[in-house]
């Protein structure tokens, strides 16, 4: 038979409040890694249009390129180099 001997009430609400602590990092944990998800899904996304519109950005320069010919662009003005 264990022999059985009572806590304090100080003990208990020590061992409570860890308790308590413990599922609160829990929780804040949980939180936090959900919005890495949500972070990293959205960082996906922009990397998705970063390739989009890389690839946009080179079929007009090739397509300028064909038309003009080689040179520089001034766009505030909307003036051609060639070079």
């Amino acid at each position: 038979m264990l022999q059985t001997t009572k806590l304090t009430q100080q003990e208990t609400q020590q061992l409570s409040q860890i308790q308590e602590k413990q599922q609160s990092y829990i929780i804040d944990l949980g939180k936090i890694e959900y919005d890495i998800t949500l972070l990293e899904l959205q960082k996906e996304k922009i990397q998705d249009q970063i390739e989009k519109l890389t690839q946009e950005s080179q079929n007009l320069a090739k397509e300028l390129e064909t038309k003009y010919g080689s040179g520089t662009i001034n766009i505030e003005k909307g003036e051609f180099y060639k070079q």
